[in-house]
């Protein structure tokens, strides 16, 4: 079974993750951020007419999903890769704030 080998760091106001996704170009690369959910996928190289004797590098799609026990603000989220490492930077949503209503 194919992975994407992470790191998570949780830090007051944000996470960042840190993923090994060495080869691969941005163009193959999507982000999805759902609420508290991450999704990142691996779009596979288009297959070649070159018959292989031994192959050990994949070529199929990947996907690695993290769920979070806090919400995360997809607006100000952002993503580069350096060095075959993704990086994402994903900042925590506001929770609701308790408030109590007068009565008019």
């Amino acid at each position: 079974m194919l992975d994407i080998p992470l790191d998570v760091v949780e830090e007051n106001e944000a996470y960042t993750i840190f993923a090994e996704i060495p080869g691969v170009s941005p163009d193959n690369i999507e982000v999805k951020i759902n609420y508290d959910n991450l999704e990142i996928h691996i779009k596979a190289k288009e297959e070649t007419e070159e018959k292989y004797l031994h192959r050990e590098r994949p070529n199929a799609d990947v996907v690695r999903r993290l769920t979070f026990n806090k919400p995360i603000n997809p607006s100000e989220s952002k993503t580069s890769l350096v060095n075959g490492v993704l990086n994402v930077y994903l900042p925590l949503a506001e929770t609701a704030k308790k408030v109590t209503l007068t009565i008019e």
